[in-house]
């Protein structure tokens, strides 16, 4: 079980000025994960969410791994999973079922996700030197326009010791290629389709937050109105940890495939030359093996193996799917048609990214049959 300390609220650093009334509240309620370890794991998708602040259909985070967090019986859903180049995070936070127009108070009305890393996942207290908080969301003000998070991300910011006068904190901009949308709509929900709520989607560059197969992480929700402290709820994860006091990270990991390195097709081929030497004309050489490998984590798709020149292959079709560690072999021969040297290759086109058509030269000479003496 991952353990914190909540001793109480010290004000770390200015975000904003939304922020700085969230770290005034006196209490911060603790939240419950799914994962009772503190451990949340990320799996490898093909099929990456449309960000538009809504589930744009009833399966498009089919594949995500799901924590489950309540206070104070209000509930949000947190799901994730990442791709290539980006972790894909949606807040469905089905009890934030209250806007500005429909409430009855005139007080300054909050809905807001919390995402917390500790990017090179070395543990210790938030925030240290490499802490990253993305925060975005909607207030609506007391005159129920809306004022939306755009800059409260924080990266590399030093906060020192929270009883101490060093607390230095840095703002930067969004990062490159960051997505961010929220929606007040329970269409295509599985959690409580039937009335509308607040669902935040983000997008966030795997670059962007140092590539690595564990993050140190931590999930955070706050709803209600900061005026009336006993309708404002904030809700964390993992168990006793907490945004903005010294407390503690759960672990955001892979499963099954690193963050840095998704299930890559690699190809190998056991030759890049053959070489037939001297064979009469109009007959056929013994034939070459070459094999073809997956070395890679990743199926490995061979759509095409072709020849030029007067060489041909046999044992093989395309196309041919090759788990990871699986091999094929086939056979190369030449019949060269008339005297002399001869030169083609065999052309191999698979779904490696970095090399999609591997070449293997070809070469032999066509000579006179002995038997006749030219």
């Amino acid at each position: 079980m991952i353990q914190g300390t909540r001793s109480g609220l010290h004000f770390d650093v200015q975000l904003c000025s939304a922020i700085v009334v969230i770290l005034a509240l006196s209490v911060i309620p603790i939240a419950f994960g799914l994962e009772e370890n503190g451990v949340l794991e990320t799996p490898f998708t093909e099929n990456p969410p449309s960000i538009d602040g809504k589930w744009t259909t009833v399966d498009e985070w089919a594949d995500a791994n799901v924590i489950y967090m309540q206070e104070k019986g209000h509930e949000v859903y947190v799901l994730v999973k990442h791709d290539r180049d980006f972790i894909y995070f949606i807040f469905d936070a089905i009890s934030d079922q209250t806007r500005w127009q429909e409430s009855k108070s005139r007080m300054q009305q909050h809905h807001v996700a919390y995402l917390l890393f500790d990017t090179n996942n070395d543990g210790g207290n938030f925030r240290l030197n490499d802490d990253l908080l993305i925060t975005r969301g909607e207030i609506l003000d007391e005159n129920g326009k809306p004022l939306d998070f755009k800059n409260a991300s924080v990266e590399n910011t030093s906060f020192g010791d929270p009883n101490s006068e060093d607390k230095v904190g840095q703002q930067v901009n969004e990062p490159r290629q960051f997505k961010y949308a929220k929606g007040f709509s329970s269409r295509n929900s599985p959690y409580e389709p039937g009335r509308d709520h607040y669902i935040h989607e983000f997008r966030i560059p795997i670059s962007f937050l140092h590539k690595s197969d564990v993050y140190g992480f931590s999930a955070a929700y706050h709803l209600g109105t900061f005026a009336d402290k006993d309708n404002t709820i904030f809700i964390d994860w993992p168990q006793d940890s907490s945004i903005f006091i010294p407390g503690t990270y759960g672990n955001l990991v892979a499963v099954g495939n690193t963050i840095t390195a998704p299930p890559v097709p690699v190809i190998s081929i056991s030759t890049k030359s053959l070489d037939f030497g001297n064979v009469i004309v109009s007959e056929k050489s013994g034939s070459k093996t070459v094999t073809i490998s997956n070395v890679g984590t990743g199926d490995l798709k061979v759509s095409n193996i072709r020849t030029s020149g007067q060489f041909s292959f046999s044992g093989i079709t395309t196309p041919l799917l090759l788990e990871p560690d699986e091999k094929k072999t086939f056979e190369v021969i030449f019949a060269p048609l008339s005297i002399g040297e001869k030169s083609g290759s065999i052309s191999i086109t698979s779904t490696d990214l970095s090399k999609s058509t591997l070449t293997i030269t070809a070469s032999g000479e066509g000579i006179e049959d002995p038997e006749f003496g030219g």
